[in-house]
């Protein structure tokens, strides 16, 4: 099962981008997306609006 979650913007500044939601956390450095992690296994779809 896939769940849509929409990601809040946690910080940023010129070098990273951290975003979350109540499951996951995305740490981003320009466009590559460097480190995904996620409190349990299930795969997510992360929505960026």
């Amino acid at each position: 099962m896939q769940y849509k979650l929409i990601p809040y913007l946690m910080y940023k500044n010129d070098e990273i981008t951290v975003i979350q939601n109540e499951k996951t956390t995305c740490i981003i450095t320009g466009t590559n997306l460097i480190d995904f992690f996620t409190r349990n296994d299930a795969h997510y779809n992360l929505s960026f609006i």
